[in-house]
């Protein structure tokens, strides 16, 4: 639609059903984008804003981005939304950034036929920025990755002024190449310096904690590698730090639990337990890692079987709780039940029950 008023396209049949197709399919993979985003599972970190809160911390967060495009130092892959203070309130910037956003808007009115390519950049980038925010400011939490598109709404201009300058100040040119080039290589380097932070889980996650300290899922995430690569204490650090920052992050608690575990602390894992699953009921992984905390340390058949029941009942596929429902039951000498449950585990493709079955189940 901006580039049919950019280029003044008139709207017959024809048009408005190429316009329309080409809308339902933005429609369908922004929708498919946020299905399949794999940051989404994080949204339990939201601040509680109001509706007019809202309005103005999405006017910050597309402010801000204008102020990164301008001055990209101290970038990070992920930004927290600003939090309020005790009192309820935001930040003072936080409610300058919407006057900020209507000057834009005025400019925008005043110059829609003098500059009209200014206006299309601007116009894309607002609206292009603005339907990323309405999504994230619901998660808590802003992924910078999805603002490559919209930045080009910013730099366009900045292009259009410098080929500007290079027309009418021919006695500077030599200065403004040497800028141009002193930019692109600063930027080119800012890009290299980036690319190295996507490495693996670790220096993502580091990279973010080091620029944005107070995004709570970047503990979380390092927590977790931290727990995949046996670092237990190291991830215990990251799973309390992210819980100092957000007491409700049931995720941080389920995962310090499993660090826990791994070092035997069974006491402080059932009470992480305990606590994630009081936070989140619906927690499945929560009630099946208690499960396995009952029937290995604890040795709680009973206790273990109605967690694993609770598992199933709100993962009727979650073979892993299956597969040790089965184990508690045969210590119950419940060798039937406990079959009936392995056989479940195969029939959901899974082989881990394949020689429990073997040895005990005819």
């Amino acid at each position: 639609m901006l580039i049919n008023w950019l280029f003044k396209s008139k709207y017959d049949l024809r048009q408005i059903i190429i316009v329309s197709i080409f809308f339902c399919i933005s429609i369908a993979t922004g929708l498919l984008t946020i299905y399949f985003r794999t940051d989404a599972g994080n949204t339990e970190i939201i601040p509680e804003y109001s509706f007019i809160q809202k309005v103005f911390v999405i006017s910050f967060s597309i402010v801000g981005y204008i102020l990164k495009v301008i001055y990209p130092i101290g970038l990070t892959a992920i930004d927290s939304f600003p939090g309020r203070s005790a009192n309820g309130t935001l930040a003072v910037m936080t409610y300058i950034s919407p006057v900020l956003i209507l000057i834009a808007g005025i400019f925008i009115l005043k110059f829609r036929k003098k500059s009209p390519v200014i206006v299309f950049s601007l116009l894309f980038f607002f609206l292009t920025v603005f339907v990323t925010q309405i999504s994230f400011v619901e998660d808590g939490f802003c992924a910078n990755r999805y603002f490559y598109l919209s930045s080009i709404g910013i730099y366009l201009p900045l292009a259009l002024l410098g080929i500007w300058l290079y027309k009418k100040a021919a006695s500077y040119r030599y200065w403004i190449i040497t800028v141009g080039v002193i930019m692109l290589i600063f930027l080119a380097g800012i890009t290299h310096s980036r690319s190295g932070n996507w490495e693996n889980t670790l220096t993502l996650s580091s990279s973010i904690i080091e620029n944005s300290p107070d995004v709570t899922m970047a503990y979380n995430i390092r927590g977790v590698w931290y727990y995949e690569h046996q670092e237990y204490e190291r991830s215990i650090q990251d799973f309390n730090k992210a819980i100092s920052i957000f007491p409700a992050y049931s995720s941080a608690h389920y995962n310090r639990g499993l660090s826990f575990a791994a070092m035997q602390d069974f006491t402080s894992a059932l009470k992480d337990y305990n606590r994630a699953i009081e936070l989140n009921p619906d927690f499945v992984s929560a009630f099946v890692a208690r499960g396995v905390l009952f029937l290995s340390a604890i040795q709680d058949y009973p206790m273990a079987i109605d967690d694993f029941n609770k598992a199933v009942s709100l993962d009727p596929i979650n073979a892993r709780a299956y597969y040790n429902r089965g184990l508690a039951y045969f210590r119950m000498r419940n060798v039937e039940e406990a079959c009936k449950n392995w056989f479940m585990v195969k029939t959901l493709g899974y082989s881990q029950a394949d020689n429990m079955i073997a040895r005990y189940c005819r």
